[in-house]
């Protein structure tokens, strides 16, 4: 491995409730050039309890790649993100996202599910712009399935 990084950390106040701490453990591998992954595990007394994480990239000249997988003791089972993004020039990427949640709640029964696609422009150094539409597939609000959003 290149490089690797240990991530420990004590979280207090989550949810507004102070009275819960939780812990983070994460490490950070750059398994080769170009390839980065994440792992990580945060403990929580509420909410969706333990977490673990597993987020990777992968840079190929103007393509970016990554993927997450999230596991969740309460409210989710798991969660997927898949996103590539293009450069297609020093100013100027697109990129598309695909999210997945799978629910493990009474309350959200139905599976959700997302794709955004966006385009990204640097006007100038500190300076950029963001345009995406996104189509969501939600069961779980009113009104929701097939909602598209601009922002």
């Amino acid at each position: 491995f290149d490089k690797v990084n240990l991530i420990v950390g004590y979280l207090n106040d989550l949810d507004n409730t102070p009275e819960k701490n939780s812990v983070e453990v994460a490490t950070e591998i750059k398994a080769i050039k170009d390839l980065d992954i994440t792992l990580g595990l945060i403990t929580q007394d509420q909410n969706l309890e333990t977490i673990f994480d597993v987020f990777a990239s992968y840079k190929m000249k103007k393509w970016l790649f990554a993927g997450e997988l999230l596991v969740a003791d309460k409210q989710v089972d798991n969660g997927l993100m898949l996103m590539t993004n293009f450069e297609i020039n020093d100013k100027l990427s697109v990129t598309a996202r695909y999210d997945f949640v799978s629910y493990e709640s009474t309350v959200l029964a139905d599976d959700t599910s997302s794709l955004t696609i966006a385009g990204l422009f640097d006007i100038m150094k500190n300076l950029s712009a963001n345009a995406e539409i996104r189509f969501n597939d939600d069961g779980n609000q009113a009104g929701a399935t097939d909602r598209k959003s601009v922002v």
